[in-house]
Formats: structure tokens, sequence, C-alpha cells
């Protein structure tokens, strides 16, 4: 068994059906051990054991995976019913299938070969129930049986065993054992029954199809309207982005004309101290020339002409008007 993928794995029967080739235990555990969507089941075979094959049909119809039976060369006797366990049953056009009665061999008195002979009638109505997808009514499939009927991919098409015939690799000459097969014929109404039924699968395909188509055409309709509404989104976005810019712009002007007028109001603030400073310092210049002037007092003793004359020493030593005036309304209190 090699896995073809995430999702697929291929199972082949190339070889007889039970004993030591195709092993049904373990056939069924290597089945189990597969978590895939799909399965092809790939099919050589002549057949084989009727216990072994029914216990392999009922694992692949067990398993929750898709099965695809491919018929690539022969599904005779046990073969040709595994086939029929695939949800889907393709053929190869140069291969064959093969459907006949199950046989022993035996031996014993006539009881035990009695026996023998009902439970091979048994297991052949069991093989009946897994032929069932054919058009072929249970008693028109067990005269098949009898007569051990061999069909090409067409009429096991057109008998309903298959779904699909798929291209294979033709041989250049026929087999000889294939030329001493003879055809069979199969019912008009059998045929027609097969294609409407190929018909059917057809058209439920394409309305499944149809069903798909609608579900991503609304799919892309709601994409679509919210393309739309993003795009809306992002243009009322970016006129908005651009109203900010504006008005980010017209925000820093006037934030620059601010600040021109307070440094105009702080240069009309300092030369407005500075003439007031002068103007003091003036006033204070006239002040001292007047107390400079002044006549003094007969009666002033000594300390006091001596305390007058230091004041006045020290205000004439600054020169800075403003700074005299400072230190004049500290001081004169000193002054006589």
């Amino acid at each position: 068994m090699e896995p073809k993928g995430e999702t697929e794995a291929e199972i082949s029967i190339y070889d007889s059906i039970g004993g030591y080739e195709i092993n049904a235990k373990q056939f069924a555990d290597d089945l189990k051990a597969l978590e895939v969507d799909t399965i092809h089941l790939r099919i050589n075979s002549p057949g084989g054991s009727v216990i072994d094959g029914n216990a392999i049909f009922n694992a692949l119809q067990r398993h929750s995976a898709k099965v695809i039976t491919h018929i690539d060369g022969l599904a005779a006797s046990m073969a040709s019913v595994i086939a029929m366990a695939g949800d889907e049953v393709r053929m190869a056009d140069n291969a064959l299938f093969m459907i006949h009665n199950p046989w022993t061999v035996s031996m014993g008195n006539a009881d035990e070969l009695r026996a023998d002979a009902d439970l091979l009638d048994k297991m052949r109505d069991i093989i009946l129930t897994s032929y069932g997808r054919s058009q072929y009514s249970a008693e028109e499939l067990i005269d098949l049986m009898d007569a051990e009927t061999w069909m090409t991919a067409q009429e096991a098409l057109d008998a309903g065993f298959i779904d699909e015939i798929e291209t294979g690799l033709r041989a250049a000459a026929e087999l000889s054992a294939t030329a001493a097969i003879g055809g069979i014929e199969v019912p008009a109404e059998k045929q027609i029954a097969a294609l409407t039924r190929q018909v059917e699968a057809l058209d439920k395909v394409a309305f499944e199809l149809a069903d798909k188509l609608d579900v991503k055409s609304q799919e892309l309709t709601t994409v679509s309207a919210e393309l739309v509404d993003a795009r809306a989104e992002v243009e009322s976005a970016e006129l908005a982005k651009a109203e900010a810019e504006l008005l980010a712009k017209q925000l820093e002007t006037e934030i620059e004309t601010h600040e021109a007028t307070i440094i105009e109001k702080d240069a009309e603030i300092e030369g407005a101290k500075i003439v007031t400073d002068e103007a003091v310092a003036q006033k204070a210049a006239e002040l001292v020339q007047n107390n400079t002037h002044a006549p003094i007092a007969e009666d002033d003793d000594s300390d006091t002409k001596l305390a007058e004359e230091a004041f006045w020493k020290e205000y004439h030593a600054i020169t800075n008007l403003a700074e005299r005036n400072v230190w004049y309304q500290a001081n004169k209190h000193r002054k006589i």
C-alpha cells in the first residue's frame, strides 16, 4: 500500500485472494491504518477464497473513505466481487471481467458431498448480493454465473457492473485466450437502463456543480460588496486625512503668527521697561541735583555733614542710572 498524498492512498490486489498471497487479516489491518479521504483500489486478480474475499469486501465497505475501484487487467471470480465494493468502479478498456459460481474440491460420502453443494449454493447467494449494482435480476445473474460469463469493459459497462471505461494500453495482437472467449449479448433494454443510469449520474454531477457554482457566485457577490464598502472606507479615511493635514497646516501658521506677535510684544515691553527705567533714573537725578544745591542748616553739626557727604559720594559713584535709583531707594533713610 503506497500513499499518494495527504488525502489519497492506493491499494493493489495483484495476486490470488486468500492464503499467503492477499491475506484478508493483513489487508484489513493495513486498510484500517489509512486515514485518507479517497482510496484507489487497483485489481488484477484471478480470484480466490470466497471467505477472504468477502472479508476484504466488507472491510472496504466499512472504511470512511471514498473507494474507487480500477480494474487494470482482470477481475475474475472473487476479484470481481471485491471490485463491487467501490463507490465508483472503473475498468481499463483492455481488461476482462468474469463471474461464475463458487466451486470447491471435496471428498467424502454422499451426505458430505450434498452438504458441500448446499454450502456452495449459499455462497453463491451471498455473492449475488454483491452484484446488485448490475442491471440483471438475481435469476439472470445465476444464469450468467452458471455459464461462467466473461465480459469486456464495454459489456461490463452496458451490464452496469462498472461505471466508467478507462483507456489502457492495447495489446498489439489479441490474446488467444480472449479469442476463445465468446462475447455475450446484453439485452437492449438492459443497455438502455445502464445508459439511463449513467445519464442520471452525469445529471447529478451537473446539479452538484451548479449548486457549487451558485454558492461560489454568492460568495463572490458578498466579497464584491465588502470590497466596495472597504474602498468607500479607504476613500473616507483618505479625505479625513487630507482635512486633518490642512487643519494642521492652518494651526501651524496660526502658531507661527502668535509666536511672532509674542516676540514683538516682548520687544515692546522690554523697550517700555528701558524707557521707564531711564525716566525713573532721570527723575532721581533731578531730585539729587535739587538736594545737592539745597542750603545746609547752620546748626548741622560736622558728623551730619560728613554722613551726608558720604551718602552722596556713594550715590554718584554708581554710574548706571537704574542701579543708582535702586540704591537710592534702599539707602535714602541715611540721607539727613
